[in-house]
């Protein structure tokens, strides 16, 4: 996923998938990548919000979410850029809880957070940051 991340609303793109498997988790392999946004190019971009957000559910729940956070310090300046990009995450697994165990988990894994966020309408908004989330996986355990 390729998007401008803003603390008021990402674009609202991603993709879904069902897996038919009877557990409840489902472990994502992700990795970061983000533009040097307004900040020195030897700092990481500050932004604030969720790169992307990971909803899960079970025929019959309602579909529980997890968000996802990369604090400052969890971007690697690149030695040569990716797709444009200039900082990364490392290739991290993020464990996603359902709502309860089923014979079968929907997913989605979608771009940034809420665009009704805490912040939004109040006070400076950060400027956005380009931001590609790349998926490895999403399986069950």
């Amino acid at each position: 996923m390729v998007f401008s991340n803003s603390v008021c609303g990402a674009p609202r793109i991603g993709f879904a998938g069902r897996l038919a498997v009877n557990a409840a988790r489902l472990h994502v392999r992700y990795r970061v990548l983000v533009g040097s946004g307004a900040t020195p190019p030897d700092q990481p971009p500050q932004f604030f919000g969720t790169p992307f957000a990971v909803d899960v559910a079970v025929p019959g729940v309602d579909a529980k979410t997890t968000m996802v956070s990369v604090a400052p310090d969890g971007f690697k300046k690149l030695a040569a850029p990716i797709l444009g990009m200039t900082w990364a995450t490392d290739w991290t697994t993020l464990d996603a809880d359902a709502p309860a165990a089923g014979p079968e988990l929907g997913f989605t894994v979608r771009a940034g957070s809420s665009p009704n966020g805490p912040t939004c309408g109040g006070g400076p908004i950060p400027p956005p940051v380009d931001t590609i989330v790349l998926i490895d996986s999403v399986t069950a355990p």
